[in-house]
């Protein structure tokens, strides 16, 4: 649309039809390019409108509630060159995943995060996130002894965390969306007593609606006690003469730095996994640790690892899920020697 002149003239141009948008706040601009999601894809507009290549689109679009589409929000992470959205599964009712495009590195990732909002501003050190959960109501009346919690709907809760009925703190560690309940509860947390508690009364969640400061520190302190953040990164399958030998790992030098954490000695964990063919399970993991020791500079590390892993096909996962670990991987170095056809 182009103002054309007084009084009120405006000029339309058709830049591409037969495209969508899953909701009003499903774009986003970033380094003046425009990104947006679509009911069955991804677009991008620099110019002209384009379908954006997805590398996660039967992940997103095969497990989304399309009746919830209008509750998509997007938003830019521009000190990483990220675009993010957040969209509802198909067995919630409210944003419980988000997908992320890297525009500099044009590479995709994604997660389970409830937010409802989102603001990046070049006035504070990172983006804000809302945390939004709808509540529910119990759908019979329970004793004190209970430890499955009938709710009328239970599509808005995570799959684990704490709810309050009257004044007794629960914990659970599933919902189960077809029989509409919490499941594996603990009752009488945080130092309240269990009761009895009468059918329709309200089940509030225990972190109230609140607005998340992101990129800031290394945990999540949206709870009263902090939790680590999982940070994990899985490599492609890997093979030597294109899998036609078996490969042999006996030595790995790690290149990591632990730059940033908090943790007295930050730890990650590297596996190695093998596997006979490209349609068989993985086999054969080890699971050595890479350390770093509290005596020695933040930038030496461990120098090599030793390790027994076969198979014609592998791949390796580096993971650290402690409080205070922060950690970036550089080019590391797998030795692998052939072991044979079979």
């Amino acid at each position: 649309m182009q103002y054309l002149g007084p009084p009120f003239v405006f000029g339309f141009t058709m830049l591409m039809d037969n495209i969508s948008i899953a909701s009003p706040n499903a774009a986003t601009t970033a380094a003046n390019i425009t990104y947006w999601m679509g009911v069955d894809k991804f677009y991008v507009y620099s110019g002209r409108v384009e379908t954006l290549p997805c590398t996660l689109r039967n992940y997103v679009f095969n497990d989304i509630n399309r009746s919830q589409l209008d509750q998509v929000v997007s938003g830019t992470n521009e000190g990483y060159n990220e675009v993010w959205w957040f969209y509802p599964s198909a067995s919630s009712s409210v944003n419980d995943r988000y997908v992320v495009y890297n525009y500099l590195e044009k590479v995709w990732y994604y997660g389970s995060l409830n937010r409802t909002a989102w603001l990046d501003s070049p006035l504070r050190s990172g983006p804000l996130g809302a945390f939004g959960i709808q509540g529910s109501y119990l759908n019979a009346d329970i004793d004190a002894s209970t430890t499955s919690i009938p709710l009328i709907d239970v599509s808005s809760y995570p799959s684990s965390g704490t709810i309050t009925l009257d004044s007794e703190d629960i914990s659970y560690t599933g919902v189960n969306v077809n029989t509409e309940e919490l499941t594996g509860c603990v009752r009488g947390v945080n130092g309240t007593t269990p009761a009895t508690h009468l059918a329709y009364t309200h089940a509030s969640y225990k972190i109230p609606n609140q607005v998340m400061v992101h990129e800031t520190g290394t945990d999540d302190q949206s709870v009263s006690t902090s939790i680590p953040i999982r940070a994990y990164v899985s490599s492609a399958d890997f093979a030597i003469e294109d899998g036609n030998q078996f490969g042999f790992v006996w030595r790995m030098l790690p290149d990591l730095t632990f730059s940033g954490s908090t943790g007295n000695n930050p730890v990650v964990t590297m596996t190695v996994e093998g596997r006979q063919n490209s349609g068989t399970n993985y086999f054969n993991s080890n699971s050595p640790t890479v350390t770093l020791t509290a005596v020695i500079p933040v930038e030496q590390y461990t120098g090599e690892i030793y390790t027994r892993v076969r198979g014609r096909q592998m791949r390796f996962t580096i993971d650290s899920n402690d409080l205070g670990v922060t950690w970036q991987l550089g080019a590391m170095r797998i030795d692998v020697r052939t072991d044979g056809r079979q």
